[in-house]
């Protein structure tokens, strides 16, 4: 904001992510190593660590998913309001499985799907591994009617957010007019409470997108991330100053802010 340049280029806590330890320095007047194949020396195999990752069909999520599964081999486990489960899943390129978030509905409502398609993910990949070399270990809602489940998510990354701006009086009334003109809405319009339900509607949309999917994603921490685990969500500066013009998103990401700081 402010015409200044934002950096969103990623940067992944390595304490947690990282797959493979730095490469060591070489030992001073020793030869460059030459390898005849790159590819041969590649390390395919997978990754015991498991990501949970809330808006893995956002541009956000998709870079996320690349990385932590194409390059570092990880299991990576997506959710979103993309219900076509199967287009998810081959567009990310790269998830071992997928729960479809609901685009409507209350914080509850978003928290109990996020919930039973997790539990209902990991006690399938406990089942798929029972019979190979994976290793399992019951979990504390798992033990409760005889469910094995294979351990806790190493992370959980909350990419979902969106921006809207406050509603412009002016360009309201332009919208009332074309519309009175063309019949639709009826005859009359009540400009002042149009205003305040379309406002208060912008409030709700931008903390149904950035604030209640970090409540939902945190309640499935308590109950499915491991210990020492992480759980990381979007911040914006928005959330540190006034935001004149875009109420409803500063109110959210300050709302998440301080619901992690809490």
């Amino acid at each position: 904001f402010n015409n200044q340049e934002i950096d969103y280029s990623l940067h992944l806590p390595t304490r947690c992510l990282s797959a493979v330890a730095p490469p060591s320095a070489p030992p001073p007047n020793s030869s460059p190593r030459v390898d005849d194949d790159d590819d041969d020396d590649e390390d395919t195999s997978p990754s015991d660590k498991k990501i949970l990752i809330l808006g893995s069909s956002g541009t956000l999520g998709k870079a996320l998913t690349k990385h932590l599964s194409s390059h570092l081999r990880y299991h990576v486990l997506g959710a979103d309001v993309v219900n076509n489960t199967h287009h998810a899943l081959d567009d990310e390129g790269g998830l071992s499985g997928y729960v479809a978030l609901p685009r409507e509905g209350s914080m509850a409502d978003l928290s109990v799907v996020l919930f039973r398609g997790v539990k209902t993910h990991l006690r399938d990949l406990a089942e798929r591994r029972k019979g190979g070399k994976g290793k399992t270990n019951g979990m504390k809602n798992g033990e409760e009617g005889g469910e094995e489940m294979i351990g806790g998510f190493d992370a959980i990354i909350c990419a979902s957010g969106g921006w809207e701006g406050d509603v412009d009086f002016d360009d309201m009334v332009e919208d009332l007019e074309e519309k009175e003109a063309l019949g639709e809405g009826g005859v009359h319009w009540d400009v002042d409470e149009e205003y305040v339900k379309r406002s208060a509607k912008v409030v709700d949309r931008m903390m149904k997108m950035n604030f209640c999917p970090v409540v939902a994603a945190s309640l499935i921490g308590e109950q499915f991330l491991s210990p020492g685990g992480l759980f990381v969500i979007i911040g914006a500066s928005a959330a540190l100053s006034p935001t004149p013009g875009m109420i409803g998103y500063g109110s959210a990401k300050t709302a998440a802010h301080h619901y992690l700081q809490t």
